[in-house]
């Protein structure tokens, strides 16, 4: 939507006096002079305004004019003046900004309004010149969740997560592109700490359900501003990467919590080369299958016992120190010792990172 400041450029040089456009708290939303944009006007006036039942009134020399929107007040349009002219032009003022609003209405709606903070350049006061035209809080509690469904009819995902969250007001939905959905939502004050994880797998067990698709739904960080949203989808995109890349069989990535998957991330890529060669010489991670990945992950959780490991995998005994005697052979490092093993640990997640990074690349 364009501000209402272009529409009093063109016609600021029919009206020779300052006019502008003020909302129902008294903010100076567009002026002919642009030095009162965002200023307020006293309560007093507003006041006066709000409680009158006619139309076109005169406060302190200034002529105000409702502008309605569905039988509420929407802005007033207002003219500084004492020609006679002055309550015409105003009338023919009002009516513009009337049709201009209905019109950026019909073209310009919430989601499209998060779209723009999201993807375009907006500097702060047109986010916020925006959001007071549109009747948006612009400081209000929200997260971005990034929904991710390859090879699905857009419609059908669409109608799904709509279904699912019926209230508008509090959820905007819409599409980024050809796999992915953006629900940008309004946390309530009543509502608990750790809704997002609890959202995040409500919306990928009914997707998964309904579509029948691979569903993964990654968390952004906490946007308290307006502005804040740009932020909280980046980092929801960040979460969906790393959470794939280090988490594969993980459906759902919190940005909060991706634990070291997001420092190695950040590490600079010559220095993963240099520490995977100095692990796996002649890359030799790539010998390794499924199952001794699996042991190592096991060996972990189980403090090293052997035995507790074997039940945890459903395998022999032998089994698990064949495999680790396998790894020594290959790499030299002694997973029963906690410091191999936490090294071998951080290796492979470095190859995955690698992995990652030379799949962009082709």
């Amino acid at each position: 939507m364009q501000s209402y400041q272009d529409l009093i450029s063109e016609v600021i040089d029919i009206i020779d006096d300052e006019f502008g456009i003020i909302d129902s708290e008294g903010i100076v939303l567009a002026c002919s002079n642009p030095d009162k944009i965002g200023s307020v006007i006293s309560d007093t006036v507003i006041e006066t305004l709000m409680q009158s039942s006619d139309k076109i009134l005169i406060v302190n020399k200034t002529y105000y004019c409702k502008v309605l929107f569905a039988q509420k007040i929407n802005v007033f349009a207002y003219i500084r003046s004492d020609t006679e002219q002055a309550v015409k032009l105003l009338e023919l003022f009002s009516v513009n900004v009337s049709n201009y609003y209905q019109f950026c209405l019909s073209k310009f709606d919430r989601a499209s309004f998060f779209r723009s903070i999201i993807f375009e350049n907006l500097s702060e006061q047109e986010i916020f010149n925006k959001a007071r035209e549109m009747r948006i809080t612009i400081e209000a509690h929200r997260i971005v969740f990034n929904i991710s469904v390859p090879g699905v009819d857009d419609n059908a995902c669409l109608s799904v997560l709509k279904n699912m969250f019926p209230d508008r007001t509090h959820n905007t939905i819409f599409k980024i592109d050809i796999n992915n959905y953006l629900l940008v939502r309004n946390v309530k004050d009543n509502e608990k700490s750790g809704l997002g994880i609890e959202l995040a797998n409500m919306i990928k067990d009914t997707v998964s359900a309904e579509l029948m698709a691979d569903t993964r739904v990654a968390i952004g960080t906490e946007a308290y501003t307006l502005p804040d949203l740009k932020k909280s989808y980046q980092n929801a995109v960040t979460a969906n990467i790393v959470g794939n890349i280090f988490e594969g069989k993980e459906r759902v990535a919190d940005y909060n919590k991706l634990g070291i998957g997001r420092l190695i991330y950040k590490l600079p890529e010559e220095s993963c080369r240099i520490f995977l060669e100095e692990i796996f010489p002649n890359n030799s991670y790539k010998d390794f299958d499924e199952e001794m990945f699996k042991t190592i992950e096991g060996l972990l959780e189980c403090n090293f016992n052997i035995s507790k490991t074997a039940e945890v995998l459903f395998v022999h005994r032998n089994s698990v120190i064949y495999r680790i005697q396998k790894i020594h052979k290959l790499t030299g490092l002694d997973v029963k010792n906690f410091n191999d093993a936490v090294v071998f640990k951080l290796a492979i997640l470095v190859s995955k990172y690698l992995s990652y990074i030379d799949k962009q690349k082709t």
